[in-house]
């Protein structure tokens, strides 16, 4: 709303958090997703980006580590990236809200802290300490970016919400300046569950995974299964109680014979719906983060809750015929 002008572009790379486009029609914009590809590891090629700018474009978004896919750009990549949008004039969003939730000793950069001429009066920081420091519930986040842009949505939120709690801003401070030791043991952990998890999915018949660098999602391409119906007979079993990350059990009890019986998987929805039903486990589809092809998973939860859901959606998928 501070930078939008009615009818302005705004630059989705998909797969994206399913907000995005949709903040950009609130705001008055028009949504230009384009797709990351899947063989590019879900990351956006400069020559495409370049080739979707228009007279109409005002920003571009970019989420890095991602959610939906845990992808990250390195630095040269972001380099490379951000010029193009500095140069066609863009106002650079990045969401790094997932910034310390890194693997395999990735290194994180940030996209004002590039090495290309005018990038911080052209890039408006996104985060928070909902990821970082498991604060969801203290709803807080942050902006940084040029001063002018800042007082204009200053403006905004002083007329919408009006401030965050000075609890939640207390608490964010201290989350921020003290010591940071849980938040590397918590990516220690998200490590050992994310490796877990994108081994046993790439064991899944006709599953193809892009193994995320950061996050705590796996996003694999499931679409091999499309077409294919459920039988009848036992339906899938046992496993632990739900899980809040989205991968965990649904209901923790055995499944009745024959959920899901009948069902023909023909997008991402129907197979999450199916993984429901037959299985007890939630996922969320990949259509509502703009690939159909895959499903989204997340490891925020325990390895328990992940053993019983890959029990339980490799059983599932079996009976797909």
């Amino acid at each position: 709303m501070a930078i939008m002008n009615e009818g302005e572009e705004v630059i989705v790379p998909a797969p994206y958090w399913v907000s995005y486009p949709h903040q950009v029609r609130l705001a008055g914009g028009k949504p230009v997703i384009l797709e990351a590809r899947e063989e590019d590891g879900f990351r956006l090629r400069p020559e495409a980006l370049k080739a979707a700018i228009t007279p109409r474009t005002k920003a571009v978004i970019i989420n890095s580590p991602s959610n939906p896919t845990g992808a990250a750009y390195s630095g040269e990549e972001l380099e490379a990236l951000c010029a193009v949008a500095v140069e066609a004039g863009l106002v650079i969003v990045a969401d790094e809200i997932y910034e310390k939730l890194v693997y395999d000793n990735f290194k994180f950069v940030s996209v004002a802290s590039l090495d290309v001429p005018g990038i911080k009066e052209h890039t408006i920081l996104i985060n928070g300490v909902s990821k970082s420091h498991a604060m969801t519930g203290w709803r807080l986040g942050y902006a940084a970016g040029p001063k002018d842009v800042i007082a204009a949505m200053n403006k905004v939120q002083s007329h919408s919400t009006s401030n965050a709690s000075s609890i939640s801003q207390m608490a964010a401070i201290e989350a921020l300046r003290g010591p940071q030791d849980e938040v590397a043991r918590m990516v220690v952990e998200f490590e050992k569950r994310r490796n877990f998890l994108v081994g046993a999915m790439m064991r899944l018949p006709g599953v193809k995974l892009v193994k995320p660098q950061g996050a705590f999602y796996v996003f694999p391409n499931c679409s091999a299964y499309y077409g294919k119906a459920a039988g009848g007979g036992r339906g899938a079993t046992g496993g632990a109680g739900g899980g809040a990350g989205g991968a965990g059990s649904g209901s923790g009890g055995a499944c009745g014979g024959g959920a899901g019986a009948g069902t023909t998987i023909t997008h991402s929805a129907t197979l999450a719906e199916y993984l429901m039903d037959a299985a007890h486990v939630a996922v969320v589809p990949g259509g509502a983060f703009g690939n159909d092809r895959c499903i989204r998973l997340s490891y925020a939860t325990s390895m328990e809750k992940l053993e019983a859901a890959v029990e339980r959606i490799t059983e599932a998928l079996a009976k797909l015929r």
